[in-house]
């Protein structure tokens, strides 16, 4: 058989058949036959230096064309060709079976691309195969008209159904000559002949498969890397899905597919690409060393890989580096003895690696003390801190590499419990905050140990104790009791508000089962005795300890006075009244203002222990400042040199002291939410804490603000309401005897009479003989005349229930209340009459005591408290305001007390307008029924009877009003 004839029927390489062509008719072809070729002791080589233009790899192709079609024995007989009827028989036959598959099927045993697959879908892929043969013009003018189907589409569909028949012809059996024969006479002459290439791709990989796995066996390309230091990018590829997995031999023989699937890879260039290919190349000569592969397999091994012999040949280096660390033959005294404790582990390790790199690594990861910075080594070396990072780099890719030839993780896992003490603090459990900010405190021996296997210490820590969703539980420890609290704490967590009490939750189990499941269970965190959710911080610090200090004292207190126990029980917090106002406002579940600078507690109190737990330590919220005190400061300024002032006289053109950057709006705010630096002496009257009088100026010296008509009246009121000494510095004694001499000289009648009316000439700082012709005086003229009716504005407006609420606590800490107690409860003006809406809800609903009938003005008197009625409903109203944070009418606990208002009739006075002041209350009290079908007759009904009850009690309230 003539070579060069050969070569073109055998639907080589362009390449191939275009030198073979101009050796041939230059009379330079080596070999005239094919047996000549195989005769030849080095043919491959022969061809390469006596053929211009054929290079190792077509010379090989060569090579292995005429190994795989040839007969073993070289003879050059001619294979015998089928008859016609065997050629019809065989056409029949695949036509039958291609009448039997759609195209899309037959195609798809080519491997189509993806354009093509995407035609076949939605165009031509349903008709039977046999449509290609029958009339392909048509199918290939179907396919051009398809959506982004062009010629080139086309081309590639003839092409694939050429293919694919080839195969299917192939599987049905016969010789390779049949097989020429039946395609030749399906597709015609220009088929050609497919078999030998197809043949002898697939023989030379199955071979090439066949003695890689007789060397690597099942290793997939993961395995090439573990023991190799290669760069970040590289370790990604490997990482990737169905890339690291992948056999090695799989990879070798099928190189075209596979790296295509590498450049798929998303941020992978050539050069990744390429490196990664160097790893295999270079792991499959160190393994054909070890495994003594003779020099015919590796040639045979080259040539179906189609690679060059100097490919397999293994690096020195390499064979070192993957040589194991102990030597598995000679005495035992050369061997070398591997300690198995971490510390001695890595000291071992760390001095078979560069000595330049050893000592960076000792003092990073602090193996000799504490762990120093990249700039720190980089400074005390006079060398850069990225030089310093290289050096590290290099130094962990050393001991890595070293890391998995010994019994690291043995001796790890031998220490993992001095790193739970360290990170534990000596308890049980160790959150997810601890991991990170005590770190440090873990040795480094166990750091770098971790670093070297390629674990984080949470991941570390979860395989050796009880894993929770936030944090671990010792595996000394059982988890069932701490499961049992956690089950019950998301059942009474879902709804109330954080912070709370860790007593009121009724957590089941021990108090150590109860704060694991509380920490690493919820994830919430734990202080003073309260469960906390969120990172502590200095305020809410300060929450908690203004808590536990109000909930200890058990009723209200002043600013003042809660100032004072708060730095008795933090003393090292000098924490301002505006920061406790701050704090407590942003808590109101926890807090309640009672009345203005006075506030109590809702809900169980916690504990301040004398010395908080590490896990209570200060998370880096900084403290609420003082804020602006440009505004404080001028109106403090003004004050200094003016003296007290009424709000009036502060407002009237601030812009003579305020900075000019400054809003006059601003002023009576201020004074309000600094108690801390003024003092309101009387109503609408402010000073200095340092200004306010003593009882010689309260008795003689010059007092402008209190000697006025409307100051008196509003002091003869408050007597009258039995209002307390020092509910404003100066409504006192001294002040009630220096406004009643004032009111005999200048008062008008109806204030002089009603100031003599209500005095208190026992409690005056005067003489008996004074005192004895003061009560003459007050006999003889005193009549109260500061008697009226209530607006009937006030009843126009519900209350709201917080301040339902901190009037019942204030009633219950006093005993009784009053129209101006309430005022102040209401954060209104204390002679305002809108008090009196809450002094009716309070009557309405039993918790005071309604007075006579008879009694003149009933309203400005003092009423007292029916302890079991008020303890009632402030009991529902603190629950419902410590479970929701917020208390509304429109709740279950509104719609209760608004149906006691409704029904409160008989306890109503003469000066409640009941039916206009009830029908406030009516439709909260108004029970949900059983749903009903509501036809178009019975919203008649309904709307009709609706706007009947409208109209009467609009007329009522007219009726009332007038």
């Amino acid at each position: 058989m003539d070579l060069y004839e050969f070569a073109r029927g055998q639907n080589g390489s362009a390449r191939l058949r275009n030198s073979l062509e101009a050796a041939a008719l230059g009379g330079q072809l080596p070999f005239a036959t094919v047996a000549e070729y195989l005769a030849s002791p080095a043919p491959v080589e022969t061809m390469m230096f006596r053929v211009g233009g054929l290079g190792r790899k077509t010379a090989l192709e060569l090579d292995q064309l005429v190994r795989t079609t040839v007969p073993v024995d070289g003879s050059d007989s001619e294979t015998e060709m089928p008859t016609d009827q065997e050629i019809s028989e065989g056409r029949a036959t695949i036509c039958g079976e291609l009448a039997k598959i759609s195209l899309r099927d037959l195609v798809g045993r080519a491997s189509p691309g993806t354009r093509l697959e995407r035609a076949l879908r939605h165009a031509v892929g349903d008709r039977p195969a046999l449509d290609a043969l029958d009339d392909a013009d048509a199918l290939r003018s179907d396919l051009l008209c398809a959506k982004t189907a062009g010629a080139v589409t086309a081309d590639e569909l003839c092409a694939k159904v050429h293919l694919a028949t080839s195969r299917l012809l192939r599987e049905t059996g016969g010789s390779p000559s049949m097989h020429d024969a039946v395609l030749t006479a399906l597709f015609g002459k220009g088929a050609g002949p497919i078999w030998p290439r197809e043949a002898r791709l697939q023989l030379a990989d199955e071979e090439a498969h066949r003695l890689l796995q007789k060397v690597l066996g099942d290793a997939v390309c993961a395995s090439a890397f573990e023991d190799a230091i290669v760069p970040v990018r590289l370790t990604r590829l490997v990482c990737a899905r169905n890339i690291g997995d992948r056999p090695i031999a799989d990879a070798l023989v099928d190189r075209t597919r596979f790296g295509w699937e590498l450049g798929r890879v998303q941020a992978v260039g050539r050069k990744t690409i390429s490196e990664f290919w160097e790893v295999l190349w270079r792991r499959l000569a160190v393994q054909l060393a070890r495994a003594e592969a003779g020099s015919t397999e590796r040639s045979n091994l080259a040539r179906f890989l189609e690679v060059e012999l100097t490919r397999l040949d293994p690096d020195p280096e390499d064979m070192a580096e993957h040589a194991p660390l102990v030597p598995s033959s000679g005495d035992v005294a050369d061997r070398v003895l591997i300690p198995r404790g971490l510390d001695e582990l890595l000291a071992f390790m760390l001095e078979r690696i560069k000595p330049q790199d050893a000592p960076i690594v000792r003092r990073r990861f602090g193996l000799d003390g504490s762990p120093e910075t990249l700039e720190e080594i980089g400074v005390s070396l006079n060398v850069t801190r990225e030089r310093i990072r290289q050096i590290e780099k290099r130094g962990l890719g050393e001991l890595k590499v070293l890391a998995r030839k010994v019994s690291l993780r043995q001796a790890l896992d031998e220490r993992w419990g001095s790193a739970w003490d360290a990170l534990a603090d000596g308890d049980d459990l160790i959150t997810d905050l601890e991991i990170t900010t005590f770190r440090k405190m873990v040795p480094g021996a166990i750091i770098l140990g971790l670093e070297l296997l390629g674990l984080d210490l949470a991941g570390w820590l979860t395989e050796v104790a009880h894993r929770y969703p936030h944090g671990w539980l010792a595996p000394s420890r059982e988890r069932a009791p701490v499961d049992a609290a956690l089950g019950a704490l998301r059942d009474v967590t879902t709804g109330p508000p954080l912070p709370r009490a860790l007593g009121e939750l009724g957590l089941p189990g021990a108090p150590l089962d109860v704060e694991a499941a509380v920490l690493i269970g919820a994830g919430f965190r734990t202080l003073h005795g309260y469960v906390v959710e969120g990172r502590i911080g200095t305020r809410q610090k300060r929450s908690l300890v203004a808590h536990a200090v109000l909930a200890g004292f058990g009723k209200p207190m002043t600013l003042s006075d809660l100032q004072r126990a708060y730095r008795q029980a933090a003393p090292a917090d000098q924490c301002s009244t505006r920061d406790l106002t701050i704090v407590m406002s942003d808590a109101p579940h926890l807090f309640l203002e009672v009345s203005e600078w006075r506030w109590t507690a809702v809900g169980g109190a916690g504990e301040i222990p004398p010395g908080g737990r590490r896990r209570d330590v200060d998370e880096g919220d900084e403290s609420p400042g003082e804020g602006d005190l440009t505004v404080a400061s001028a109106i403090r300024d003004e004050l200094e040199r003016a003296g007290p002032q009424p709000l009036s006289a502060l407002t009237n053109n601030p812009r003579r002291y305020l900075p000019p950057d400054r809003s006059h709006n601003s002023v009576q705010p201020t004074l309000l939410t600094r108690p801390d630096l003024f003092a309101r002496l009387l109503p609408g009257v402010y000073s200095l804490w340092s200004q306010v009088p003593t009882r010689e100026v309260i008795l003689s010296g010059e007092m402008p603000y209190l000697l006025d008509e409307q100051q008196a009246k509003i002091f003869a009121m408050a007597r009258r309401a039995d209002e307390p000494w020092g509910t404003f510095p100066l409504w006192s004694p001294d002040a009630e005897y220096r406004l009643c001499r004032w009111a005999i000289r200048q008062g008008s009648g109806e204030v002089r009479r009603s100031l003599l009316a209500t005095a208190t000439v026992d409690a005056w700082p005067v003489e008996i003989e004074e005192r004895d012709e003061w009560r003459a005086v007050c006999a003889r003229e005193g009549r109260y005349d500061l008697v009226a009716n209530v607006r009937p504005n006030v009843f126009t407006v519900r209350p709201d229930l917080d301040r339902l609420l901190a009037a019942l606590i204030d009633l219950e800490a006093a005993g009784r209340t009053s129209w101006m107690a309430l005022n102040r409860v209401d954060g209104r003006h204390v002679a305002s009459q809108m008090g009196c809406g809450l002094l009716a809800v309070l009557l309405l609903s039993g918790a005071l005591t309604p007075l006579g009938q008879d009694a003149e003005s009933a309203w400005q008197l003092t009423h007292a408290i029916e302890s079991a009625a008020a303890a009632e409903m402030r009991g529902e109203l603190a629950a419902e305001l410590h479970e929701r944070g917020r208390l509304e009418w429109a709740s279950e606990v509104g719609a209760r007390i608004a149906g006691r208002i409704v029904d409160g009739e008989k306890r109503a006075a003469q000066w409640i307008p009941f039916r206009r002041f009830s029908a406030l209350f009516r439709d909260l009290a108004t029970a949900p029924s059983e749903p009903i079908e509501i036809t178009p007759e019975v919203a008649s009904d309904v709307g009709r009877a609706l706007l009947a009850e409208r109209r009467k009690s609009d007329l009522l309230a007219w009726l009332d009003e007038n």
